[in-house]
């Protein structure tokens, strides 16, 4: 994106990665992101690093990507051969 510093608000918030390292972010931008049917205005923190694009849990509820059942332990322990899992 050419001019994105244009559009960037600055945040005070600290990323840090899995292993405890320090992610510089120069700030936040929105995009609009669709799936589907449903369209929504998404925040995203913009890092000057080598990596994929991360969506939240929220956004991602949100557009339907990820969906949570109220299962018990025991449901899924005795169904889980029946599912194709995409980790």
């Amino acid at each position: 994106f050419p001019n994105i510093e244009k559009l960037l608000k600055p945040s005070p918030v600290r990323i840090t990665a899995f292993g405890g390292t320090n992610i510089p972010q120069l700030g936040t931008c929105l995009f609009s992101v669709e799936f589907k049917d449903k369209q929504l205005e998404v925040e995203f923190f913009i890092t000057d690093i080598a990596g994929s694009v991360i969506l939240g849990l929220k956004s991602s509820t949100d557009l339907n990507l990820i969906i949570f059942l109220n299962l018990t332990w025991h449901f899924v322990i005795a169904s889980i051969d029946q599912f194709d899992l995409v980790l």
